[in-house]
């Protein structure tokens, strides 16, 4: 009882001091260094999970995992490894295609032993049945609903920050169709690379890229709707 006690007060300590739980804002406002080393970070952790994924995939957890039923292997892969997939994955858009690959070997995997698959099965079917996008365009839908809720003034200051709506100086056609300003390339990082990944250019470089039927969405359910339709079919329909 007594060690109960402890527990539950330093859990009370722990709320009460906000030191612990910094804002994003503190950590996005730093140089392009800050940035990297979340992207640096959020890649370590993922590869300990690939680590720990093969390690379930080969050891006795697989065997448990395909005695279950199909929507059975469904959900609990959805719950141990997509989620983690998609955790803060806004972060890695950009990068090149080598650093996406090795976690898209773990949705691939993950799609096998849902469908209880040999290991060199063919995953595009698997994903287009299962309805999962690729990494590439996971990102790509998490930077856009970090998008949609700048653009419509629904996401954090910070976030709003970084993206503005485009406004033409006379009145014009194209102010209607909800595009974002893209920004100027002087400002910014020391490197060209590192400028064109920042959220500030992908976002409005994406973002106006969307059909116009995306962009103006009525709310946030029909946009999300709509733009996994469209990334859908950009890279699973081919």
């Amino acid at each position: 009882m007594t060690q109960q006690m402890a527990t539950l007060m330093q859990l009370q300590r722990s709320r009460a001091d906000p030191a612990p739980w910094k804002r994003p804002q503190s950590r996005l406002s730093e140089k392009s260094g800050g940035i990297q080393n979340l992207r640096m970070n959020y890649m370590k952790r993922l590869w300990k999970h690939r680590a720990e994924w093969r390690h379930m995939e080969e050891g006795k957890m697989a065997k448990t995992v395909k005695t279950l039923c199909f929507l059975g292997r469904g959900a609990l892969v959805q719950a141990l490894v997509i989620s983690r997939l998609d955790y803060c994955n806004s972060l890695l858009a950009g990068l090149p295609a080598c650093a996406i690959r090795p976690l898209q070997l773990i949705q691939n995997a993950a799609a096998r032993l849902v469908f209880n698959l040999p290991k060199f099965s063919h995953t595009t079917p698997l994903l287009r049945c299962l309805q999962w996008l690729p990494i590439t365009a996971r990102i790509h839908f998490k930077t856009m609903v970090l998008a949609y809720h700048a653009a419509n003034g629904s996401g954090p200051s910070y976030i709003q920050d970084m993206v503005k709506l485009y406004t033409p100086a006379r009145a014009l056609r194209s102010a209607s169709t909800k595009r974002l300003a893209a920004p100027s390339l002087r400002r910014g990082p020391k490197f060209p690379s590192a400028k064109r990944r920042g959220f500030a250019i992908l976002a409005p470089k994406w973002w106006n890229e969307l059909p116009i039927e995306i962009r103006t969405a009525e709310s946030l359910h029909i946009f999300r709707s709509r733009l996994k339709t469209h990334l859908f079919r950009l890279h699973l329909e081919r």
